[in-house]
């Protein structure tokens, strides 16, 4: 029930205490709060904007949005749990059982695996597939042994061993140390 004006004012007024350990939990306070009202967008928008660690409070029912919250970049999640759905008060039907509770928490943890890690590389899932994928240079036709190595001596194509684009530049205008038949790729050891 506020806007981002609100939320940075109230973090000023919390740093003037001297209180830097600051979450701020996105929360719609609509009991229950329907997925189309749930603006996760927002848990973005308030971390690029407050710079600040920040979660969810979630009033709506189910698992999905504490679930995408994870992915929008929450940190922590408030979520209502009750022994009994049909107790009385406010609160128990938008709750969550305890069995409900654990799924919802097996399947954030199960975003968080999946979104990984804020970095992008190699996955070594991927070596094997790299391995017979990767674009490396081939001969064109035989290159003879004291032959100095020229881009039009070479194609390119998927899979084996060998000098990838990245690689062959530094031996190009090199010469050969070996002879290299039609169709064979282009290694390290081909030069001194």
């Amino acid at each position: 029930m506020s806007n981002l004006e609100d939320v940075k004012e109230t973090k000023k007024k919390l740093l003037n205490f001297k209180n830097n350990k600051i979450i701020f939990l996105h929360c719609i306070s609509s009991y229950p709060t329907k997925d189309k009202d749930l603006n996760l967008n927002s848990i973005k928008l308030l971390k690029n904007n407050i710079k600040s660690l920040v979660g969810f409070s979630d009033h709506s029912l189910g698992y999905f949005g504490p679930i995408l919250s994870v992915a929008c970049g929450a940190c922590v999640i408030e979520k209502h749990i009750t022994l009994n759905k049909k107790m009385e008060g406010p609160d128990h039907k938008i709750s969550m059982n305890p069995s409900e509770f654990r799924l919802m928490i097996k399947k954030v943890r199960e975003a968080e695996l999946t979104l990984g890690k804020n970095i992008k590389k190699i996955n070594s899932s991927e070596l094997n597939t790299l391995s017979v994928t990767k674009k490396i240079f081939i001969a064109k036709k035989k290159i003879i042994k004291g032959q100095k190595l020229k881009q039009n001596m070479l194609i390119i194509k998927s899979g084996g061993k060998g000098l990838n684009y990245k690689e062959i530049k530094p031996f190009l205008g090199k010469k050969l140390i070996q002879t290299i038949a039609k169709d064979i790729s282009i290694k390290r050891n081909h030069f001194k």
